[in-house]
């Protein structure tokens, strides 16, 4: 099971500025990105979006070029944030341009961190990794240790979804460090969070449990409400995983309200998919879901004239889908097998039982098409499973499926087919 990561986003505060925010909401243009930060950090994106809006106003009366920079740049993370990646793309390049214009290498390096989290959200991860590294790069040269740590937290995100989980966690541990040496407490937590989250996904659910517990703790002193919620997520998660259920619906409660206060539309989403996947287990639900009709637009979609923004769509649709059959198999939710595809596309239904494997191992995948198809139809008593006095639904394969899901990907490997005991194939020798 993925957990939801935390990706650290450099809004150029310290918590110093905060702190005077909190005493004076002020009319200066540090004042007011203060108090933005301070909007962003407790209540979500969607309310601080207007208090960055009025602080870019009072930073270009002024004149303040490097305040105008920050403001211009936290507008571009707000978008990231509420999930409108294009926005947030088309924003930070243009403040990407500005930095460079203008000599600003600290800015240009906390953008380029900012990039490399949209083009991690888009799937697009050697963009990702080239922002994030050049980031490193320059935050180093310029003795930035905060971007530096933030940037290596956003890069073992990266290797997190290519699976190099043992060097993603030796980047989080560098960033920890870091965050450590500069007191960012609020960094500290989400790296906290994250190393929790490569401990989830390789099912090491208690330890992952403290992590998060840690991070939570940090989470409720500095009363932010959008890490609260995805402190909680994850920790609903870890629960489902050691078959907690109940627990884990009331974790997710916790966590998807936290959530709509802070307007976090994606970690909504995710707690509703946690939430959703409790009470399915709960009451002995199925989930039939069909991987294969992404993976093929995906494949072939730009080839059919599919434009590029329906690409991206599409892929990260691809990406949510998989994480939510992630997320049933952890609750334990009963898994049937569909496709979707009609047509042209039904030579590649056997694609379905390749793409579960990947997420549910070939034997849990083959089960799927079987024997739980069986019960989700009512016919368990008569097919799903070989049995005295069922049906002769029967194949005979050259090879083991069950070592190697993707034999049944070739027609001719399939030798015999029997229905109800005909014989509809028979290429033995």
């Amino acid at each position: 099971m993925q957990s939801v990561p935390r990706a650290i986003l450099i809004l150029s505060l310290t918590l110093a500025a905060l702190s005077a925010a909190a005493q004076n909401p002020g009319t200066s243009p540090d004042e007011a990105l203060a108090q933005a930060r301070k909007t962003m950090l407790q209540d979500g994106p969607r309310a601080a979006l207007p208090h960055y809006e009025r602080a870019l106003a009072l930073c270009r009366e002024a004149g303040d070029q490097q305040g105008e920079t920050t403001a211009l740049r936290c507008i571009g993370v707000c978008y990231r944030r509420l999930g409108e990646f294009q926005t947030a793309l088309v924003r930070l390049e243009a403040v990407l341009s500005r930095t460079r214009e203008l000599g600003q290498r600290q800015a240009e390096a906390e953008t380029l961190n900012n990039l490399g989290l949209v083009y991690w959200e888009l799937g697009e991860y050697g963009r990702a990794i080239e922002h994030l590294e050049r980031s490193i790069a320059i935050a180093r040269e310029v003795g930035d240790v905060r971007t530096q740590a933030a940037s290596l937290n956003n890069l073992s995100l990266v290797y997190d979804e290519q699976g190099n989980y043992e060097r993603s966690l030796q980047q989080y541990e560098r960033a920890l460090e870091l965050h450590r040496q500069n007191n960012d407490v609020e960094a500290e937590s989400y790296t906290l969070g994250n190393i929790g989250g490569v401990h989830l996904l390789l099912g090491r659910y208690r330890q992952a449990m403290d992590y998060y517990r840690r991070a939570l703790t940090i989470s409720e002193k500095l009363g932010s409400k959008p890490s609260m919620s995805m402190d909680l997520g994850n920790l609903g998660r870890c629960q489902l995983g050691l078959g907690q259920v109940e627990e884990a619906l009331a974790t997710f409660e916790r966590a998807l309200g936290l959530a709509r206060e802070a307007g976090l539309q994606k970690e909504e989403a995710d707690w509703l998919k946690g939430e959703a996947a409790a009470l399915m287990k709960a009451r002995g639900a199925y989930l039939v879901p069909t991987l294969a009709t992404y993976e093929l637009i995906d494949r072939f979609g730009e080839q059919y004239g599919v434009s590029a923004f329906s690409m991206q769509k599409i892929r990260l649709a691809k990406a949510r889908g998989a994480e939510s059959v992630r997320i049933a198999v952890a609750a334990g939710v009963r898994i049937g097998s569909g496709s979707d595809l009609l047509g042209p596309m039904q030579p590649f239904k056997t694609l379905e039982l390749s793409l579960k494997a990947a997420i549910m191992g070939p034997m849990a995948a083959l089960v799927s098409a079987t024997r739980t198809n069986a019960e989700l139809v009512c016919l368990a008593d008569r097919t799903g499973t070989v049995e005295e006095g069922k049906w002769a639904d029967l194949i005979v394969v050259e090879g083991n499926p069950v070592e190697d899901i993707d034999v049944l990907r070739e027609a001719d490997n399939v030798r015999l087919v029997l229905k109800r005991g005909e014989v509809l194939k028979n290429t033995l020798p």
